[in-house]
């Protein structure tokens, strides 16, 4: 098991710089799923930046395993609002998903695996 932790600051620049980092992490195991995973973690972030303070981080642990790859981004959820996540982007590329309170204020996850079965849970 390998896993990657990483801050970002709660800026607009983050979300291009995960993706990229997400999509260099999987090309290297599952070229086929580079690009889902650029996309996947570009669309937590655009959602996660959209609830967080600009003051604020992020941090997306990135946990590969078995031919399978997590992401999971822990944001403060510090601003009000009912932005929601763009659940039908992530459902179409995850093959695992979901959403939860956490210590820090809010999580979501993703997972891309090897085969090309998804299951949303």
């Amino acid at each position: 098991m390998t896993i990657f932790t990483q801050d970002y600051p709660a800026l607009p620049g983050s979300s291009s710089a995960a993706a990229q980092h997400a999509h260099t992490v999987v090309e290297e195991r599952t070229p086929r799923r580079a690009s889902d995973a650029y996309q996947l973690v570009s669309a937590m972030f655009t959602w996660a930046l959209a609830r967080s303070h600009t003051a604020s981080s992020l941090t997306l642990i990135t946990t590969v395993d078995h031919g399978r790859t997590r992401f999971e981004l822990h944001f403060p959820n510090d601003q009000p609002g009912s932005v929601q996540l763009a659940a039908e982007q992530v459902s179409a590329l995850a093959d695992a998903y979901g959403e939860r309170p956490s210590q820090r204020g809010r999580m979501i996850y993703a997972e891309l695996w090897m085969s090309s079965q998804a299951v949303t849970t």
